[in-house]
């Protein structure tokens, strides 16, 4: 891909971002994550309701225009706005660029038939990562994961594992982010036994928790979720992915209760350190498993 062609990636990121910014922020619990009259009329501050003009919706510029503030009402402009613009434009960017440089390590097939299936390969996981971002926000904002959004991200996984069957991308030493690592774990003759597998193991891990717990340690959201990853992922990546969030999730919480801001009684949404898991197994699995078998000499 050219630069130019990254340039409108980007820009189509920050326009989808902003998007996603309406649809979190005016989420309703009641009313699902896609109800079209959240989206009717104009946009407006949410504290003063001014109605905004064209150029105060500019993705991040706008913002840094108008220095974090509403030009009514001088109240403070949510950080998440640029945030969620910014994460989104780079996902757009990044994605591609990660599959290009993974597709040793997903396809084969020829060199044709590789252009389609980083474009399909592509705009899947542009999609999971989008479904991430606004899962995370609304996690943080209302400790709740939309059902909507982990049967998508299902969905996208089944598909996801369709294409990779289709182009001969899954073998013993495809298939995984995690590389030819995963070959030790087992269940490679088989992309839909290893998905469906993993989707199973996050199933059951999460469920022993809410039942141990009763509930308190865990919520349904979460459960579903991991078994939408487990789709996504398969098997072995899927318990790196739990792992990392578990780890990440851990150091977060401890954080928070050393300055005071939770307590051990507190609910801490686990949605978000699932999405942190989950990104860091895509962007540096195989990064992850080098160095930790090549401390025992295993490469």
């Amino acid at each position: 891909m050219t630069f130019f062609s990254y340039i409108l990636l980007a820009t189509l990121g920050l326009i989808i971002g902003s998007f996603l910014n309406v649809a979190t922020l005016r989420y309703d619990p009641d009313g699902g994550f896609l109800n079209i009259r959240l989206f009717g009329g104009r946009s407006h501050c949410p504290r003063c309701r001014a109605q905004l003009a064209w150029y105060e919706l500019i993705p991040v510029l706008s913002y840094l225009f108008l220095w974090g503030q509403c030009r009514h009402c001088k109240q403070h402009i949510s950080l998440q706005y640029p945030i969620v613009e910014l994460l989104t434009a780079i996902v757009f960017v990044a994605i591609p660029m990660r599959i290009e440089s993974m597709s040793y390590m997903l396809f084969a097939g020829s060199v044709g038939a590789l252009s389609v299936a980083h474009l399909l390969v592509s705009a899947l996981w542009v999609a999971v990562f989008v479904l991430f971002i606004a899962l995370a926000v609304i996690d943080l904002r209302h400790m709740i994961i939309p059902d909507f959004i982990a049967i998508a991200l299902g969905t996208i996984g089944v598909v996801l594992a369709g294409v990779m069957q289709w182009f001969g991308g899954f073998s013993p030493l495809r298939g995984s982010f995690m590389g030819h690592y995963a070959m030790i774990f087992g269940f490679r003759e088989s992309i839909w036994v290893n998905h469906f597998f993993a989707a199973f193991v996050g199933l059951i891990f999460f469920g022993l928790i809410i039942g141990l717990s009763r509930g308190r340690a865990m919520g349904w959201g979460d459960l579903k979720l991991a078994g939408a990853l487990g789709l996504i992922f398969g098997w072995p990546d899927i318990v790196l992915v739990l792992m990392l969030s578990f780890i990440i999730g851990s150091v977060v919480s401890v954080g928070l209760m050393v300055r005071g801001r939770k307590t051990m009684g507190d609910a801490v949404p686990f949605g978000p350190f699932l999405v942190i898991g989950a990104a860091t197994v895509f962007f540096f699995g195989f990064r992850i498993m080098s160095l930790y078998f090549g401390s025992f000499g295993v490469v």
